[in-house]
């Protein structure tokens, strides 16, 4: 429970600043998350910093395990927000526009809360 509640507390340190101090050590602090036992929410949270300081290979395959091991506990929300990071790091930072629709249209065809889908 620690770890998970660490890993949302750096997210939330990470989302008040675009400040440089914060962004270089982004990635630090989002991999100590994940290797204190985060789980789903670590791996969402370095690939979303990988991405934004424009590591995008490594944000992709970040990703793409989070996706690959969630478990049940991972609910619906969680992982459609995982799709849209997804999608957003292929269009966006590795250009792969086929790759990022395929990984939207996966999500909304295994979604099944309405309000959910909207998000997609």
């Amino acid at each position: 429970m620690t770890a998970t509640i660490g890993a949302a507390s750096i997210g939330a340190v990470i989302a008040i600043g675009g400040r440089e101090l914060v962004r270089a050590r982004a990635d630090v602090l989002a991999r100590a998350a994940l290797a204190a036992g985060g789980g789903f929410a670590a791996s969402h949270l370095l690939g979303q910093v990988l991405s934004e300081l424009g590591h995008r290979e490594e944000a992709a395959q970040v990703l793409a395990d989070a996706a690959e091991h969630a478990d049940e506990s991972v609910t619906e929300e969680a992982r459609a927000q995982l799709a849209v990071t997804r999608s957003d790091n292929l269009f966006w930072g590795l250009a792969d526009y086929a790759g990022a629709d395929a990984i939207l249209e996966e999500a909304e065809r295994t979604v099944t809360d309405p309000g959910v889908s909207a998000q997609l």
